[in-house]
């Protein structure tokens, strides 16, 4: 009698350290193991499979939808300015198949299209790979997706690390005054701060990236 494989498609979200072979190995794999745990604490309620370090410097999970991954990958960056932590983080999210049942307490020990192409994207070794790779199944969204991205690549490529804490407060809050407070500064020179930065900007791809993830879930690749 013919068995026939149930195929589903999920969101996949895999990521890894930047560079790590160059850096301490045991401060690598504790940053991101409490930044993996918090993330798990903070989007509980919208993992199929939670975030898990697959390596000493790599991890992965499965999720309810893109918008999930879109969040949480804004979420590690704005982790990345709150702790300073001295890597970065190259992402890959994908819209695909997984054929076999989705482990709810650990993201191991599945196989499908779409964890295969997650990885085989996070692990491009050409010196152009971009800091976020997206593939919804779908070229035109999947093109939007990568082309906004880069931007917030471009644009988070211009900050220092000596300004990380202010960037993050103005990211936050859109009150000059109140962020000025808070770093003994004039809300006159917040302001200079916020456009040589391009904090209203950033925000703006940002929001642009999540109505675009709501926007496909409610009529494109969630159907396909």
């Amino acid at each position: 009698m013919m068995q026939y494989l149930c195929i589903m498609m999920h969101c996949v979200l895999m990521g890894d350290v930047t560079a790590s072979r160059a850096k301490d190995a045991r401060l690598v794999y504790a940053a991101l193991k409490s930044l993996i745990d918090d993330a798990g604490r903070a989007f509980a309620g919208r993992m199929l499979s939670p975030l898990t370090v697959t390596l000493g410097d790599e991890f992965q999970g499965i999720l309810a939808d893109i918008r999930t991954g879109c969040d949480i990958i804004f979420w590690f960056q704005d982790q990345r300015l709150k702790r300073a932590l001295p890597f970065d983080i190259h992402f890959s999210l994908v819209w695909g198949d997984i054929e076999t049942p989705i482990n709810p307490e650990i993201a191991h020990g599945m196989l499908g299209e779409g964890l295969a192409h997650a990885r085989e994207l996070l692990t491009r070794k050409d010196r152009a790979r971009p800091r976020y790779q997206v593939d919804v199944g779908l070229p035109c969204q999947t093109r939007m997706f990568n082309d906004l991205f880069s931007v917030l690549e471009g644009l988070e490529d211009r900050w220092s690390d000596k300004d990380f804490d202010l960037i993050l407060a103005m990211l936050s809050s859109a009150s000059d005054a109140d962020v000025g407070a808070a770093f003994q500064k004039d809300r006159s020179q917040i302001w200079r701060r916020r456009k040589t930065l391009l904090i209203a900007e950033y925000n703006a791809v940002r929001s642009a990236i999540r109505d675009l993830a709501t926007l496909g879930e409610e009529t494109q690749w969630a159907q396909s």
